[in-house]
This record gives structure tokens, C-alpha cells and sequence, in this order.
């Protein structure tokens, strides 16, 4: 595997956790908002090739807030709830 292809997947696995962090800490996540973006691209295209339910990598993606952050949107899509 072409060690750009092996990297998408890490990167939206940083992302992810660093939002779980930040949220859980009560700090911002910072990250490069094209990053953030790109990611969000791949894992649209990802997610809609999962099978739902159990043992499925990501929760069900949930609705973003309108005025949502980039990371905020790719939280959601991930199954966070970025509401709270």
C-alpha cells in the first residue's frame, strides 16, 4: 500500500481523537482547516462504504449544528455529539 494511502486513515484517526480530547479537557482542537476539509471528503466517501451496526468503526453520523466548526462537521459525521 502506497504509504500516501496508508496515512488517510491515520490522519482522520487524529483528527477524530483529537477532538475527543479537546472536548473531554474542555480545550479547543487545533488543527489546519484544509486538513480538516480533505479529511471530511475521505471519510464521506469511507463511511458510505461501512455496513451499519455492531462492529462498525464509527457510530452513526449525526446532524452538525449550521454554524459547526470543520472539526465540529467531521466529528458528527463520525458519530459525536458535537452539541453538548
Amino acid at each position: 500500500m502506497p504509504g500516501a494511502v496508508a496515512l488517510r486513515p491515520q490522519t482522520l484517526e487524529h483528527l477524530a481523537h483529537g477532538w475527543d480530547l479537546a472536548r473531554a479537557t474542555g480545550r479547543k482542537a487545533l488543527f489546519d482547516e484544509a486538513t480538516v476539509e480533505r479529511e471530511t471528503e475521505f471519510a464521506h466517501r469511507v463511511t458510505a462504504q461501512l455496513p451499519p451496526g455492531p462492529g462498525a468503526p464509527f457510530a452513526p453520523a449525526r446532524t452538525a449544528p449550521e454554524d459547526a466548526s470543520a472539526l465540529d462537521r467531521l466529528a458528527a459525521l463520525l458519530g459525536r455529539d458535537v452539541t453538548g
